[in-house]
């Protein structure tokens, strides 16, 4: 058959196009040249490439789907899912760029956005919707995989986040309802797309704190103008042994630095606030995502920031209350956390499945050391990014996993809800943490049983996660469910 997703007998005769008109499309020269190259017959029958306004640009598109991408067109028609992930992933980095290419130009046929050619008018809405998803997902997974290799990764462009997902995002999320296969991938790629733009803003602050170890500079979120830079307390409580005179001086000194700090960091931020604004038109993706991006950045991404202090004429800075971390790790979890046990069980039980490593390595999207993060936490709260070579010390990796484990821990009681939170378990609430730790939030998978509080049940959902990335976290999810069936956290041994 050459339509193997929908109803093609009724999809032709709704058109009034018959057998007849379909064969004279399929034998024009042009379509059976491009046939013999191995294009796939399913893509040549619902793209309509002499539709688009540039006859050349036209024909490289569809010749373009030949070899390795070709076969991704034939699994994602059979809804072979798995087999499309293990050919990207065995693919050259050529068939790779060429492939992201591809099948960004082919989403943007699918949502009429593109030049080059248009879905033939008997294509009914939900299959558009299906192959807009299916060829984003694949040009997402693409840049993934060139990212690995490269051990560099790169944003993708507000441009790319514009076509791909903000002007067709009602195609977008009715093509999520109807095939969730890459569900959590683009979670993965939101979250970690995001959290490079924000590392950038992150090194600003970094930079600040450099400067003015004393101030506590750090990034804040109001719903009214986003994520900006802000401040921990005034610079009177900063510097309280310096005279009125000499703070109006530092206060000024201090205000042309974040000044010029803001005026670099702006095309930063106004990719980072732009990106937010987008995942909060894509429907329960897009707020998975934002919960996983603000444990990242230690941001409440659902709150509004507290009130500008008056001493300090910073124009658009906005302090941000609890954002120092002070003290040993254990100060540190009862100062962050609303549940402060939950989180030091979650503490233990992730520090004896991660493991401690005092070197940077490289691992999925971004460099990472300590107990797998990608951020480290000074003494004096300061957070700065992980690159190649960075070595941290035991008590740096414990006191950023505290501040990660408490923004972890806020976000999953967000996404079960309060009131289904309260009524689990410690354990199984440290157990939850510590996955949606691992995942960047609590997969979807486990909320049903979740929604039921009985800890047999929600054991059980964690263990069909076993198999997730070819079982690499087998062992891990294994102990997490025991955790929640046992009611036990095991005491963290060195």
């Amino acid at each position: 058959m050459l339509f193997k997703l929908f109803d093609t007998q009724a999809a032709w005769a709704t058109k009034n196009l018959d057998p007849t008109e379909m064969k004279k499309r399929l034998e024009n020269n042009a379509m059976l040249g491009i046939e013999a190259a191995g294009v796939p017959l399913s893509l040549m029958t619902v793209v309509n490439a002499a539709a688009g306004n540039d006859p050349s640009a036209s024909a490289a598109f569809m010749s373009a789907f030949t070899g390795a991408k070709a076969q991704l067109v034939d699994y994602l028609e059979a809804g072979e899912y798995a087999k499309a992930k293990t050919l990207l992933n065995e693919s050259s980095n050529k068939d790779l760029t060429d492939a992201r290419a591809a099948f960004i130009e082919l989403a943007l046929i699918m949502g009429g956005k593109s030049d080059v050619a248009v879905p033939y008018q008997e294509v009914i809405r939900e299959q558009r919707d299906i192959k807009l998803v299916d060829s984003t997902a694949q040009a997402v997974l693409a840049h993934k995989v060139l990212q690995e290799r490269s051990g560099e990764p790169q944003a993708w462009s507000a441009d790319q986040w514009r076509q791909s997902f903000e002007e067709v995002n009602a195609q977008f999320n009715r093509g999520l309802q109807l095939n969730t296969a890459y569900r959590d991938d683009f979670i993965k790629f939101f979250s970690s797309d995001v959290a490079l733009t924000g590392s950038a803003v992150r090194d600003s602050v970094a930079a600040l704190n450099e400067q003015y170890p004393n101030v506590g500079f750090t990034l804040t979120y109001n719903k009214a103008g986003g994520v900006s830079i802000g401040l921990a307390k005034s610079i009177k409580e900063a510097f309280p042994n310096v005279r009125e005179g000499d703070l109006k001086v530092l206060e000024a000194d201090i205000s042309n630095s974040v000044q010029s700090t803001n005026r670099k960091a702006a095309p930063k931020l106004e990719a980072l606030n732009y990106k937010l604004s987008v995942l909060n038109g894509l429907g329960d993706v897009g707020s998975s995502a934002v919960d996983i991006i603000g444990a990242e950045l230690g941001l409440d991404l659902t709150g509004s920031a507290v009130p500008v202090p008056t001493t300090l004429p910073l124009g658009t800075i906005v302090p941000s209350e609890g954002a120092m971390i002070a003290g040993d790790t254990r100060q540190a979890l009862d100062a962050t956390a609303t549940q402060s046990q939950p989180v030091r069980s979650a503490f233990d039980l992730v520090r004896n499945l991660e493991g401690y490593r005092e070197n940077s390595y490289y691992d999925v999207n971004a460099y990472r050391t300590g107990y797998g993060s990608d951020t480290v936490t000074k003494e004096d709260g300061t957070v700065v990014k992980v690159s190649k070579g960075t070595t941290v010390t035991r008590a740096e990796a414990e006191r950023d996993l505290a501040r990660r484990l408490a923004d972890f821990n806020a976000a999953a009681e967000r996404k079960v809800s309060t009131a289904i939170w309260s009524n689990l378990d410690e354990p199984t609430r440290a157990a939850l943490t510590s996955i949606a730790y691992n995942y960047g939030s609590i997969p979807d998978r486990l909320m049903e049983a979740i929604q039921s509080t009985d800890n047999e049940l929600i054991a059980a959902a964690v263990e069909t996660l076993a198999g997730d990335n070819s079982g690499v976290n087998r062992d891990r999810r294994m102990q997490e469910a025991e955790v929640i069936r046992s009611g036990q956290v095991k005491a963290y041994v060195e």
